[in-house]
């Protein structure tokens, strides 16, 4: 039975026409997802749930790369915020970090598929920010392949370099829920 009806929420994502019939599915299984938490249903369960949520962000993610970006001067005065265009169509359909589904939906199927049976055969929680931690990091290191900075071949009184060294975490009022650095490091 469990099957049948985790048949049917693949298919109604895969045959979502809309970014609102995906951020619908989204919804439900999220608000399904909470609730099963705090009756504090099986991880098991839970984790179906939140997959379908992932799959429909997923979804959503496709979607939103497909809507046309503002143009001219629309682009660059935002209240100037055309019907048509991708700001407008997202922020109408309830969607404030279109960023977030288009990082899932760039991950490749294969390491999508593998994250979400890894999650639940180990046993821990399947969730939004674990995908996109993979997605982040696979674009970091993306953007460092492909970035070799030349040296200087000119003379230079002075060069001032300031590496990714790590540091200590100093608690500030800007910020104070930033706890790690979103890039790597060096020793």
């Amino acid at each position: 039975m469990q099957l049948v009806k985790w048949e049917k929420a693949r298919q109604a994502i895969a045959e979502c026409k809309t970014i609102d019939e995906a951020k619908e599915i989204r919804d439900k299984a999220e608000a399904l997802r909470a609730y099963l938490k705090q009756a504090k249903e099986s991880l098991l369960v839970q984790n179906d749930v939140a997959e379908i949520k992932l799959r429909a962000e997923r979804r959503i993610g496709e979607f939103s790369k497909e809507l046309p970006k503002a143009q001219g001067f629309a682009k660059l005065h935002s209240s100037h915020d055309g019907e048509n265009s991708k700001t407008s169509i997202l922020k109408e359909a309830g969607i404030t970090h279109p960023e977030r589904y288009e990082a899932i939906t760039s991950l490749p199927d294969k390491i999508f598929e593998e994250h979400i049976q890894k999650v639940k055969q180990s046993n821990e929680e399947l969730t939004t920010i674990g995908i996109l931690k993979i997605a982040r990091n696979l674009q970091r290191e993306e953007r460092n392949d492909n970035k070799l900075i030349p040296l200087p071949k000119n003379k230079y009184r002075t060069i001032v370099i300031d590496p990714p060294w790590p540091i200590e975490k100093i608690p500030r009022e800007v910020r104070p829920n930033q706890t790690i650095i979103d890039y790597p490091t060096m020793s």
